[in-house]
């Protein structure tokens, strides 16, 4: 198994389908959650091949889909599901080296995850038997 350190857009992503109600009102604790989210996926990188011997990891500025914009109290806002399941699925997979599957955050993020992929599934049911009610 490989494992990197995944995209801005992607922990963003990730960000923004893990984020509770506080974490998406109030930007100081997305911040957080985004560097929390940052040092999981460092920490697993680091478990894999050891520590990095040229120093820190770069951090880029993240930007969480819909904190800016009016869908911001929606669990998604304008984030297709789809692409939030992907982002998620590769994010948590890149996190699964050493201890990092035992972290509460790693728990949140794969819990998310399986809440997302729940309301995937019910979406889709939904809309393939929309008229089988009738």
């Amino acid at each position: 198994m490989s494992a990197f350190i995944v995209e801005p857009e992607t922990i963003g992503i990730v960000a923004r389908v893990v984020c509770n109600e506080s974490e998406r009102t109030y930007p100081e604790k997305m911040t957080n959650l985004v560097n929390a989210l940052w040092e999981m996926n460092e920490r697993a990188v680091d478990d894999r091949y050891g520590a990095q011997p040229f120093g820190p990891y770069i951090r880029p500025d993240v930007r969480v889909p819909g904190i800016t914009s009016s869908d911001m109290r929606s669990p998604f806002g304008s984030l297709p599901k789809g692409r939030a399941f992907r982002a998620t699925s590769c994010y948590l997979y890149q996190c699964s080296e050493g201890d990092v599957p035992e972290l509460p955050l790693y728990r949140r993020v794969k819990d998310a995850l399986n809440r997302l992929a729940h309301s995937i599934a019910h979406d889709v049911t939904e809309e393939a038997f929309k008229d089988a009610w009738k």
